[in-house]
């Protein structure tokens, strides 16, 4: 549909998420075409990558790879490789390796914590277990605990994928959105300069708590809102350090030029505590991070701020 005569808007689910995309200045016809070809790329990838289909490369992994090496495609052995190094770039508080303590935290309590409450089962996961041979492109487990989440990086790889389509076909351009929690912003807004996005607070649908103004980059937010605890019982992000889920309602949100980036320091800076985050951010000194925290009486407070730019504003 056509926002106005120079705006087009479609939507599309994918990645077990709705895709909202806005394309300025191109024709109809165009903008179907590229949606489509947005879609289909999105779709193949998440057949790849994930953990919640059989068929996926990722599950097999899961189900494979902690009894021999398995040999993986280029495209899902680099990726592996550089979400490793990510980990190892945020201090371990990005793991996407802990899939099995998230499976048990599906089925637990307000007081899950790690199995049988020792840190054996830390010992076992996460992606310091990994083992990668570049030679063959393959990958081994070291223990059959270990299993990859992609809950935790999906949306910014598929980012990160529709940049390089849009890119490709030469639209300057776009607003995509992945489930309001992961944005693509290229180009300029149709009445400005940059795309303004706001991060909405958990308890008012109404109420914006910050603003960013993205100019050719990602922005990812990260957190534990009302609707995981109701779920849950807790937060369905794990802290990686302590193996247990984190239990208050905390936002975080970081803006730079890649997808998958900014989703991992995302994650990483929700679980870190205080005295961390800059280290991590260290890391990263292109991108811009915040963290709201919220208090008993569910007010929201700016906790952590990094990097922000002049136009960005509480």
């Amino acid at each position: 549909m056509k926002i106005n005569d120079s705006v087009q808007y479609r939507n599309f689910y994918s990645m077990g998420t709705r895709i909202d995309i806005i394309l300025p200045g191109i024709d109809d016809h165009i903008a179907e075409s590229v949606c489509l070809q947005i879609k289909s790329e999105l779709d193949r990838i998440e057949e790849k990558i994930s953990h919640y289909k059989e068929s996926s490369v990722v599950s097999y992994l899961n189900q494979k790879a902690h009894t021999e090496p398995i040999k993986t495609d280029p495209e899902i052995f680099l990726l592996i490789n550089q979400l490793i190094g990510l980990s190892a770039r945020t201090s371990g508080y990005f793991d996407f390796g802990l899939g099995f303590l998230s499976e048990n935290m599906k089925h637990a309590s307000e007081t899950y914590h790690v199995v049988h409450d020792t840190m054996t089962t830390l010992s076992e996961i996460g992606a310091r277990n990994i083992v990668l041979d570049h030679d063959e492109n393959s990958v081994l487990f070291k223990s059959d605990k270990l299993k990859i989440d992609s809950g935790g990086f999906g949306k910014g790889y598929g980012l990160d994928t529709v940049k390089k389509i849009l890119k490709a076909l030469k639209i300057e351009s776009a607003f995509i959105s992945f489930g309001e929690s992961s944005i693509l912003a290229l180009g300029d807004h149709p009445y400005g300069k940059s795309w303004k996005t706001g991060i909405q607070d958990i308890f008012s649908e109404t109420s914006s708590l910050f603003v960013f103004t993205l100019a050719n980059e990602a922005l990812s937010v990260s957190g534990v809102n009302p609707k995981n605890k109701q779920k849950y019982g807790v937060g369905h992000i794990i802290n990686p350090h302590k193996g247990i889920a984190i239990d208050c309602f905390r936002q975080s949100a970081v803006a730079g030029n890649n997808g998958l980036i900014a989703e991992v320091v995302s994650t990483a800076i929700l679980c870190a505590p205080d005295e961390s985050r800059h280290l991590i951010m260290e890391q990263f000194p292109e991108y811009r991070a915040i963290v709201i925290d919220y208090d008993q009486t569910n007010k929201p407070t700016i906790t952590y701020t990094c990097n922000l730019n002049d136009g960005e504003n509480y």
